[in-house]
């Protein structure tokens, strides 16, 4: 919030703001946020062209960086005290603090800060007269640009490349695992489908049992008939015959009728 009204130029309240953030810091025991509190009031001062108030403020911001090894933070600090000595035409003072920046960025390679130091550092000696070390440096600060960008764009370019293949091995994966589904419910499909037309035989075949079965048991019981029919067929003739053997025939009847006849 501090830093936010600063930058909308509305003083007061971003000085209460940042009090009021420094004074958390302090009872928290946070030099974090200590440190936050003080750039924001170097910014601060910076911008109200308070320049050494802002390196007084940046000069604290630098030994909590220090402490803490927070080198991007400490090169940061650095070079706001050289921009704020130049601008109070300090240029000797300028240039000692932005080759302390120079330093801490080439030690640790922090070369994001790198071509803003050097256009400092170019500044610096322009306004010293070196022409030479001022348009030397101006150069060094665009070429590193150059091959920041260059660096910048290669890293997006493999970054793209990265996302592409991942990208295309997602798809790959997808289509796997989509024809694997696919797969997958086809066997189920065919398990469920073999295990129809086992069912359907073995009904089929249970249909053809009991048909059979019922076809013999028929055929078992005419048999039965048959021969039942047959018994009493054969019992018939058998009386038939027992009968026409007892009784007597045309002609022995007409011989006795033809003897009695005469008889009387």
């Amino acid at each position: 919030m501090g830093s936010a009204y600063s930058s909308l130029g509305d003083y007061p309240n971003a000085e209460a703001y940042l009090g009021r953030a420094l004074a958390l810091g302090d009872s928290l025991n946070n030099q974090i946020v200590v440190k936050w509190a003080y750039e924001g009031f170097s910014k601060y001062y910076k911008r109200k062209k308070e320049y050494k108030k802002s390196i007084e403020i940046e000069m604290r911001t630098k030994a909590i960086s220090l402490r803490a090894k927070e080198y991007p933070g400490l090169i940061i600090s650095y070079r706001n005290v050289a921009d704020c000595h130049l601008a109070l035409k300090n240029a000797k003072e300028a240039l000692v603090f932005i080759d302390s920046a120079l330093y801490y960025g080439l030690k640790h390679s922090i070369f994001q800060d790198i071509p803003v130091i050097y256009e400092l550092k170019s500044k610096i000696h322009n306004e010293l007269k070196q022409t030479d070390e001022a348009f030397y440096y101006y150069k060094k600060s665009i070429q590193v640009k150059d091959s920041l960008f260059s660096i910048q764009n290669s890293n997006n370019i493999n970054e793209l490349q990265t996302k592409f293949q991942t990208s295309e091995k997602e798809k790959a994966i997808e289509l796997l695992n989509s024809e694997k589904e696919n797969d997958r419910k086809i066997k189920k499909i065919l398990t469920i489908a073999f295990i129809v037309a086992i069912v359907l035989i073995a009904l089929i075949v249970f249909a053809l049992i009991k048909i059979n079965k019922a076809r013999k048991e028929i055929a078992f019981q005419k048999q039965i008939v048959d021969e039942k029919q047959k018994e009493v067929m054969d019992s018939i003739n058998y009386a038939k015959r027992i009968q026409k053997a007892l009784m007597p025939t045309e002609k022995y009847i007409e011989k006795v009728l033809s003897k009695h006849s005469k008889k009387n």
